[in-house]
């Protein structure tokens, strides 16, 4: 696909965007491992966008790389006939998307802080999340959390209604993680 080419562009973004709402839709449902291989479709396909037209799919992308690693390593219940996901290799997959999807985020508020420093701070709490969730380099998880609620301090100072409760949640979760 050449960037010159809108109408594929937007049909390819189009169906990419499809697959992480279906594969949000089927975890939703409780279907893990469905939503897990969709959801990896989802990232293939952005990742193909990205690669031919760079900046159109970023946001989808760091969405779709989280919803990834929600689907992976969040605490599960599996259904009856539902094996776990956390197999090693699906493990290390969510925790590298998470990583990524941080990685996007800080690029665009480096280029862009007013918009997207607010993205940042949500991709650090989810990348937190994710790494206490696995039990892995749960240093990495206090410091990714530190990050966020510094972030949301200097946003909450500017905008207290829209920032102070996630501030709050952020805070509170930071420390019930010091004392368990």
């Amino acid at each position: 696909m050449a960037a010159s080419e809108p109408a594929q562009l937007t049909h390819q973004t189009g169906h990419a965007k499809l697959l992480r709402r279906y594969g949000l839709r089927l975890s939703i449902e409780g279907l893990r491992r469905e939503a897990y291989f969709v959801t990896t479709d989802a990232v293939s396909a952005f990742r193909s966008i990205e690669r031919h037209s760079p900046g159109h799919g970023t946001d989808e992308l760091a969405l779709s790389l989280r919803q990834l690693g929600l689907i992976v390593l969040w605490p599960q219940e599996p259904g009856p006939t539902e094996a776990p996901l956390r197999t090693r290799h699906r493990r290390r997959q969510g925790l590298e998307g998470s990583a990524e999807a941080v990685s996007i985020r800080r690029r665009q508020a480096e280029a862009d802080p007013n918009r997207f420093r607010p993205e940042l701070a949500t991709e650090l709490i989810f990348f937190a999340q994710l790494r206490m969730a696995a039990g892995t380099k749960q240093k990495d998880a206090l410091q990714a959390m530190a990050e966020a609620i510094q972030i949301l301090r200097q946003l909450a100072r500017t905008d207290p209604a829209a920032y102070g409760g996630r501030l709050a949640k952020a805070v509170a979760e930071e420390e019930s993680w010091h004392t368990s």
